[in-house]
Parts: C-alpha cells; structure tokens; sequence
C-alpha cells in the first residue's frame, strides 16, 4: 500500500479519526493494530516476518543485559538479525521494508549491549515502535531511544497536528507531480536504445534520474515525518540539502542521514575509525561502503557504486577537501556533476548498457557521432517544468519558507490546493511505487 495511493489515503483518514477519539491510554494499541493492518495489506508473509523479528529482539534485549558480557551477546544477536537479512535479500524473499527495520532492531540490541538504554520491559510499547507504519517501508532507520519518550506520552498537539498535514501534503506533491512525472524520462530513454541517443539527451537523462531519486526520497520522508508528527511522534530527519555540499563526503552526512549514521555508530566507529592511523582509517572508509554498496543489493553495480564513492571519499580526506574548501563553487560543481554519475549503476542494471550509457556522455571516447544530435530538444521541452520543480527542491529554500510561513492560512489553503490536485493526478493516473522500497 504505496503512500500516494488512493487506498492509503482511505487508511490513513480512518486511522487518524480513531486515533484521535480513542483515550491517550489507548493509542499505543491504535499504533499496533495499524502497522498490523498496513502490513497485512502489503503481505501476510512480511506481517509474519515482522512479527517473529520483533518478538525475538525484545526477548534477546532482556537476555543480553543479564549475561557477563552484555556487549558481545548483543552483537552475536546483530549477526542474527544480519544473517537473517542476507538470507532474505541472497534468495529473494525478502519482505519489503526488511532492511529498514532490521537495522532500527540492530540499533537498538546493540544500545542495550552497550548500556546506553535499558532493555524495554512492556512488548505493547516495544511493539508500538516496531509496527510503527510510517517507518517501516522506508525508514527513516530509527533507534529506539529517539521515540521512546513519545511513545511514552503520545498526546495530540495542534501545532504539530497543522505541521504534519502540511509535510505529509507536500511530500505526496513532489512525489504525484515531481518524481513520478521525472520518472517517464529513463524509460524514454530505454525505449529509444543508449545505442541511438545523443550526448546531450544522455545527460539530461542521468541528471533528470538523479532528481527523480532524490525528489521520491524526501517525499517518502516529508509524508512519513507528517504522519508521525500527526500521532505526537517525532522521526529523525533523513536529508538536510545533500546538493548545497561542497564534497561527496558532505554530500553524503546530509543524504540519507539515518542509514549513513548507522554505519558510522555501528560499523565505522567500533572498527576504529579515524583513531588508528591513515592506512587502517582508509580501509574502514571502503569496508564502510563497500557494506554500504551491499546493502542495496548483491549485484556488481552496487559494488561499484559503494566502492567509487568510497575512494572518492578517501580522497576527500586526503586532499580534496582542504582543496574545495579553499574553492567552494568548484566543490559543488565536482559534487553536481559526480554524484549523478554514481547513479547511473541504480538506473542501468546491466554493465554492457552501463558502459554503453558512459559512451553516450563521454563521445570522444569512441568517436560517437549521434544520428539525430537534436534530439534532446523536445525532451528538454516537455521535462523542463519537473526537471525545474525539482532543482527548487534540491534548495534549501522551500523549507525555509513553509518553516517560517507554514502556520499562515494562505500557505495552508495553498498547499491544500495543490494537494487536491495530486490526488486528483493520481485517481486519473495511478500512482508509481517508491523507489527505495526495492531495497
């Protein structure tokens, strides 16, 4: 049940009125009984899964504090919740959200193996944050100590009931009318054959995949974030403007901040980190993103996504940021040409057709000469509208505005407008799944 789907959003209105009428005791359980329906409406099986890995974790976590080394029990129970997602994503049956979740359960034993939290004794509050459904398709990956306390006090506050509605619209807008419209540009692309298009439709292309991306991921997080904020709980945020960096390191601590934070705490740091000199701090950057490439599949191009940005990285520490410190503008030209090249491997599979694309937008490798030069005109043409929504929201700008206008009603009926128009869009139309969900 996608977010932007007509369905969802007779889900979400029911939710949210019984949610509202029910007693503040109550809620915890209107949480449950709502992930368990939302999940059950995409998969019996994922509902099952979720439930077994929930049920186990919260019986490991009150094992491993009574155990001599609380430390080590909590990490062989990562190593099961790891297993189990390997195994899940190496035969292809892994229910969708999996690794989401999983690694928000690997948080959080691993927390109470460090005593940085108490094991949870109630398995309704427990169960409550597991089967929280704005969560749970894609992230953010949250730890349990960031909603404990709201889970804790799940009171309904007007405030951030008005800043949830508008979050949750303006993300179903930039998926509806932004992402999904970005969305027919590579399968335009695919139709006519890397083989016949020119340089200039090549980069358009990669450059409108990389909004595409970019846009289905903070819609996902804008909607997820509302939704939360509507029931009192707060997520963390998942990208803070990743395009006004000035190096792909940067880039990356604002892009997918949950995910890149996990690996930090729970793999960069215990390996050493930076503490131990270049040579083993360089060999933690690659085992970090070469884990990182794996997490989004098994295949050979997520390998070599994780490894480029992992030398890249490498030399980002190395030089290339006192470099681009020193010539910000040239920082963010390298990062906005480098970071759609990365993504290449997520919009082409296949490495022949890969190293065909890379052809395309690098002629005088093979001496290309396109049959039809011009034809980039009418794409540029009819994407431009979405190609421009989508650089606006690469800014830090629309934020800024609804953060300090969003209370006003005139932004309100706005935002309302626009949104009935996207549900409009996508009763005609239907809507695309997100992206990520594949991963």
């Amino acid at each position: 049940m996608s977010f932007t789907s007509i369905n969802f959003l007779y889900f979400l209105i029911a939710f949210i009125a019984v949610y509202f009428i029910c007693p503040a005791k109550y809620r915890r359980y209107i949480l449950i009984l709502s992930g368990l329906i939302f999940t059950a409406f995409n998969s019996i099986y994922g509902l099952i899964v979720l439930a077994v890995v929930t049920l186990i974790n919260f019986l490991f976590a009150r094992w491993i504090v009574n155990q001599y080394n609380p430390l080590n029990c909590a990490k062989f129970v990562a190593f099961l919740n790891l297993t189990a997602l390997i195994v899940f994503k190496a035969v292809n049956i892994m229910p969708v959200g999996f690794s989401f979740y999983t690694f928000g359960f690997i948080s959080y034993v691993i927390d109470v193996g460090r005593k940085e939290i108490a094991p949870e004794k109630n398995i309704v509050k427990f169960s409550s944050y597991a089967f929280f459904f704005p969560k749970l398709l894609m992230g953010p990956i949250t730890r349990y100590k960031e909603v404990s306390d709201n889970l804790d006090d799940l009171r309904i506050d007007l405030k951030r009931v008005q800043y949830g509605l508008e979050s949750f619209a303006l993300g179903f807008i930039i998926k509806v009318l932004i992402a999904d419209k970005l969305a027919i540009l590579p399968h335009e692309l695919l139709k006519i054959g890397y083989e016949s298009i020119s340089t200039p439709l090549a980069w358009l292309g990669m450059f409108g995949y990389t909004l595409q991306l970019y846009m289905d991921w903070i819609a996902y997080t804008s909607m997820a974030i509302g939704i939360a904020s509507l029931v009192g709980v707060t997520l963390p945020e998942n990208f803070d403007n990743p395009f006004m960096a000035h190096t792909v390191s940067e880039f990356y601590r604002r892009w997918h901040i949950t995910l890149m934070r996990f690996f930090k705490d729970y793999v960069y740091i215990p390996l050493g980190g930076n503490r131990k000199g270049v040579f083993r701090t360089i060999r933690n950057i690659l085992i970090v993103w070469l884990l990182t490439g794996l997490w989004h599949g098994f295949s050979v191009n997520y390998v070599l996504w994780g490894l480029s940005l992992g030398i890249i990285v490498v030399l980002d520490r190395l030089f290339l940021r006192k470099a681009f410190d020193k010539a910000k503008v040239l920082g963010h030209i390298f990062v906005i040409f480098y970071i759609p090249f990365t993504f290449l491997t997520f919009m082409i599979g296949d490495l022949n057709s890969l190293v065909l694309y890379i052809t395309r937008l690098f002629p005088m490798l093979t001496g290309y000469v396109a049959e039809f030069p011009n034809d980039y005109v009418e794409y540029l043409k009819s994407f431009a509208p979405y190609l421009i929504g989508g650089i606006i929201f690469c800014l830090p700008y629309p934020n800024m505005l609804l953060h300090k206008y969003g209370r006003k009603w005139i932004v309100s009926i706005i935002i309302s407008v626009v949104f009935y128009f996207a549900v409009f869009e996508v009763i005609r139309n239907g809507n695309n799944p997100f992206m990520y969900l594949n991963f």
